[in-house]
């Protein structure tokens, strides 16, 4: 792969050169982060510029470019617990001059840390452009003070970083400074990380500028970032390294350099004290050593104020009293540091034991534990999160919705142990996928439940069904006034044509659906109030009539002839005239199919008063037809009406009888 070059980026690890990993610009790392171009690479990582793709808010979003350190597959043996060290060691740590590490990932044979992105260039680089001397003292100066106080503040959480060297020291665009790099810090944490790791191997500082005592094993203490600091602070100035890069562990008295030209004599007095090799003779804290150098910068010509300070400093007496002022402090924050060690390794212990699917419900004990205890405890949180997110998305192979209400109170309760965790925000980022793509797969379903509608109460209880579950997602379905116009035109044709049958069908269909879909009974309001009181008598009977068929007796129950009367008003005038008017024996028999046809569409029972009154005139009609045809000797004749009147009176058994 060709690295891109630019001089406005950092190369962490130098120049970058063809890697031959089959890593390209597009691929996407742990389902979230987008490589963008390759910025440096060392002997056991990339370095690449890459969009979170969780925080994009724009096409050109800056916010969302990181920046990725990718372990070498081939060194992922030496480097892995190195990044993971990296990245625990420094993800607690927030401050201006020190790094932001997000957080270490693994993902398909891949690890990798994310951290902020910097755009700038580090000491190294920036000496680079002075070969021939150190850099102005004022940046000198303000590169030293501003990296003290990222030492002071990681000294204050029980780190020391061991490795302060001028590659890893960034100046960035604006001018500000950056301390990077705490693989090889050592505190506390060692004991809990580092315990399969080989010292030789693991233990990845210069000795060129890491203190004797890092090379000797010694447990850590700020004297020994004092060592490195100054080996910093000589090389600005100097524009050369104090000891000629020999290995700090070689150092002896005898190798102390001499004063070169470039510093002062009162700087070349504190920097001898910082750069001496047995640490008890050392200045003992990054905290005096600033203070220090800062009042050397105030020594003018006066010989009081030069006395004094070489008296501070050659009596010992400033700096020893520093010294060991710092390192009981230190010692205390390391006392300190251990017992919440202890405590954390407990709490620890007592969380693998919990089994996965409760571990959640004690995240109240977690309110007062500090960022390295919640470390300890944030793979299990998130294993046990994980494991209800899936047992709870389970639900959907059924007919049940899954509570997504309950997974984000879930989410919230962790979120508020574990508020910068970059493994729940992709866990929340995916239950809303997974929340919007099954609101998609029910507004897909109730769209084609009402375009494919019979409008009957099975295709009701259907589209009620699937806008339950919607409305349990929080779902929105986008409405199509085509459905309702389909609707309102299947009630007017019914009504248009007395269909009280299917008007009923449709009737039923509007009770059912309006709770989710009031529009949808709006049709019937719109309906003239005395039409639509009749029209619901006719249903209300055809509704009382299908029960009562399956659990009683039907003919008893009364039937709406004023409804009837209302409703074909019209129609029954016609028909009874025509009746009157009838005598050829086609007539009457089309008369009798014209009742008929009104009697299945009005649902007319045999108790129906219409319907007897309609079947009396006619049984009056064929009577007296047939009377004329036995005196005509009309024999076939008569068989017909004869044949017409027994249908008649079937269809109205009570008047049959009758007759």
């Amino acid at each position: 792969m060709e690295a891109i070059e630019s001089k406005n980026v950092f190369r962490i690890y130098g120049t970058p050169e063809s890697s031959g990993s089959e890593l390209r610009e597009g691929d996407v790392l742990g389902r979230r982060y987008m490589l963008m171009k390759l910025l440096a690479e060392g002997g056991t990582s990339l370095i690449y510029r890459a969009r979170d793709m969780l925080a994009i808010t724009g096409p050109d979003d800056g916010q969302s470019h990181i920046a990725l350190k990718v372990i070498k597959p081939d060194m992922a043996s030496y480097a892995e617990d190195l990044a993971f060290y990296e990245s625990l060691s420094t993800r607690h740590l927030s401050h201006p001059n020190i790094v932001k590490v997000f957080d270490f990932h693994r993902d398909n044979g891949l690890s990798f840390v994310s951290m902020e992105l910097l755009e700038g260039e580090s000491v190294a680089q920036l000496m680079r452009r002075y070969p021939d001397g150190g850099l102005e003292k004022s940046k000198a100066y303000r590169i030293f003070n501003e990296v003290c106080q990222a030492l002071e503040y990681a000294h204050g959480k029980g780190i020391i970083h061991s490795d302060i060297k001028p590659s890893n020291v960034l100046v960035l665009e604006d001018g500000s400074i950056k301390v990077i790099d705490f693989a090889t810090s050592r505190s506390f944490l060692e004991a809990g990380v580092r315990q399969n790791a080989t010292a030789g191997s693991y233990f990845g500082y210069t000795l060129s500028y890491a203190s004797p005592d890092i090379s000797r094993s010694l447990e850590a203490d700020p004297a020994d970032d004092v060592f490195s600091l100054g080996c910093l602070l000589f090389e600005m100035l100097a524009g050369k390294h104090p000891f000629g890069r020999k290995p700090s562990s070689e150092l002896t008295e005898a190798d102390m350099p001499k004063r070169p030209a470039s510093i002062s004599l009162w700087t070349w007095m504190v920097l001898q004290k910082a750069l001496h090799p047995e640490r008890s003779r050392r200045i003992g804290s990054v905290a005096s050593f600033r203070r220090l150098i800062r009042a050397t910068r105030k020594v003018g010509p006066g010989v009081a104020a030069a006395s004094t300070l070489v008296i501070a400093l050659t009596t010992g007496g400033l700096w020893l009293n520093d010294y060991v002022d710092g390192r009981q402090q230190y010692q205390q924050q390391l006392v300190d540091v251990y017992q919440q060690q202890q405590q954390q390794q407990a709490l620890q212990q007592r969380f693998a034991a919990l089994p996965v699917s409760v571990r959640l419900e004690y995240l109240n004990e977690l309110q007062q534990t500090n960022e390295s205890g919640l470390a300890l405890v944030k793979p299990m949180l998130l294993e046990s999160l994980d494991n209800k997110v899936e047992q709870t998305l389970a639900a959907v192979d059924g007919d049940d919705v899954p509570d997504f209400n309950a997974i984000d109170t879930e989410i919230t309760r962790l979120a508020a142990v574990l508020p910068d965790s970059l493994q729940l925000d992709h866990v929340r980022r995916d239950v809303s996928q997974r929340r919007e793509q099954l609101i998609d797969l029910y507004n897909y379903r109730l769209a084609q439940d009402w375009s494919d509608a019979d409008f009957s109460t099975v295709s009701a209880n259907r589209i009620v069904k699937s806008m339950q579950r919607l409305q349990q997602l929080d779902g929105h379905f986008p409405w199509d006034d085509a459905y309702l116009e389909h609707y309102r035109q299947m009630v007017s044709e019914a009504l248009e044509q007395q269909d009280f049958v299917q008007l009923g069908q449709l009737y039923s269909f509007a009770e059912v659906v309006q709770q989710g879909f009031p529009v949808v009974a709006s049709v019937w309001q719109a309906l003239p109030a005395e039409t639509l009181d009749h029209a619901r008598a006719l249903l209300a009977f055809l509704d009382q009539r299908s029960q009562l068929e399956v659990d009683g007796d039907a003919s008893t129950l009364a039937y709406p002839d004023d409804s009837v009367r209302f409703l074909a008003a019209e129609e029954l005038t016609t028909l009874r005239e025509q009746l009157s008017k009838s005598w050829l024996d086609k007539q009457i028999v089309e008369v009798w199919e014209q009742v008929e046809a009104l009697a299945d569409r009005f649902a007319m029972p045999p108790q129906s008063k219409v319907l007897q009154g309609l079947a009396d005139a006619m049984l009056l009609k064929i009577d007296a037809k047939m009377a004329y045809h036995k005196q005509k000797g009309y024999s076939e004749s008569y068989a017909r009406l004869a044949s017409l009147k027994q249908t008649v009176m079937d269809r109205t058994a009570a008047v049959g009888e009758a007759s």
